[in-house]
């Protein structure tokens, strides 16, 4: 167990990223209308936007949280979130087309969609010869 967590010691589980649908835990108690969220809650990552986030959690709705007030629920869910959002940073020079799709392309979006992208990249040539790995995205 000591050897997995040393790997993680390099990262701060409150500023990693958390992308959607990401299992959270809220470190805040939070009234929400009639009731009350406590601390220790599991919800999914329904939206982010900067370092605003809003939570699904089943049975009570959508709660809004500063990225700070969340931890991810399991350890190894931020060196994974971590992970995919350094290869999305090594291919964003790559990115030949980027185009939005789903609920925001047609007009049905609303404050809880999240934003879809598709795209097409093309890796640098060095990346596609010799024995180092292409990024990867999870």
């Amino acid at each position: 167990m000591d050897r997995r967590l040393r790997s993680l010691e390099h990262l701060d589980a409150r500023t990693v990223q958390l992308p959607h649908g990401t299992e959270v835990v809220t470190r805040v108690e939070r009234p929400l209308g009639e009731k009350r969220v406590p601390q220790g809650t599991v919800g999914r990552v329904a939206r982010f936007e900067g370092d605003v986030i809003d939570v699904a959690i089943m049975g009570i709705g959508v709660v809004r949280d500063a990225r700070s007030e969340l931890s991810a629920r399991r350890v190894g869910q931020a060196l994974v979130a971590q992970r995919r959002a350094d290869a999305w940073e090594a291919l964003r020079p790559c990115v030949m087309l980027d185009a939005t799709v789903g609920s925001r392309v047609w007009g049905l979006a609303d404050e809880t969609s999240d934003e879809d992208h598709r795209g097409v990249f093309a890796l640098p040539f060095t990346r596609t010869i010799g024995l180092v790995a292409s990024p990867r995205i999870a």
